[in-house]
This record gives C-alpha cells, sequence and structure tokens, in this order.
C-alpha cells in the first residue's frame, strides 16, 4: 500500500512506515518550478558526465546515470541547502549524519542501468 507522505507529515508517522515497510513515499515536497529546474539541470549534468565516462572508458551500463551534481547546476546547491527531508533522515539514522554522496539518476526507458539495482559501493583498502 501506497502512503504518500510530505513534509509535514510527524516523523513517528515516517518512523512507523519504515519498521512496518523498510521504505516509505514522499509525495510531491518541491514545488512544481523547483522541480523543473531541478530535471533540467540534472539533463545538462548527464551530458557532462556522460562524456567523461565516455573519455574515461567507464560508461558500460550507466545510462542515466550523473555523478557529482553538485557545483554543476545552481538549483543542486539549493536543494541541499534547503533538504526538506532532514527530519526524517536524521530520524531515520537516529543521529546526526553526513551526507556522503549527491548524485542523480534519469530513469531511461528500456535501458537500466547499474543504479536500478539496489546495491552498496563498498571499496576496502589494505595498507
Amino acid at each position: 500500500m501506497l502512503i504518500d507522505l510530505n513534509p509535514t507529515t510527524p516523523v513517528d508517522t515516517f518512523l512507523e512506515g519504515i519498521r512496518e515497510r523498510g521504505w516509505m513515499h514522499f509525495g510531491q515536497c518541491l514545488e512544481p518550478a523547483f522541480l523543473e529546474e531541478l530535471n533540467a539541470g540534472i539533463e545538462a549534468a548527464y551530458t557532462t558526465c556522460h562524456r567523461v565516462q565516455e573519455k574515461n572508458g567507464v560508461n558500460v551500463n550507466t545510462d542515466g546515470t550523473v555523478h557529482h551534481l553538485l557545483g554543476q547546476q545552481p538549483g543542486f546547491l539549493e536543494f541541499i541547502q534547503r533538504l526538506e527531508l532532514h527530519a526524517y533522515i536524521r530520524a531515520f539514522f537516529d543521529a546526526p549524519y553526513i551526507l556522503n554522496s549527491f548524485g542523480g539518476v534519469i530513469n531511461l526507458p528500456h535501458k537500466a542501468s547499474y543504479v536500478c539495482n539496489i546495491h552498496r559501493d563498498i571499496v576496502i583498502h589494505d595498507y
């Protein structure tokens, strides 16, 4: 069952849904004009990122992936500064957190990228 939350939903309701289902859906948290700005920005960033992926030979199965968005378009920094769901993220971890990565995905029809599969990036260094 899809329960559509918004940024005014009580944190306890969010946490209850996480405990029961393991995920929650937030509907429209951003005003349409800002969402359009982000969508336009991700399209431009994808063009840049895809060129870099091709140049570095790491463009296999990466259709739609956009890494390192911050700084590529003004809207992305504003998105981070606003962080509409901060209270929910902090409650999920039950502690302060560090936002380590900020990327995006353009869901392309008939082109599955590796990011469509839930995964964890793990690197182990043996020094």
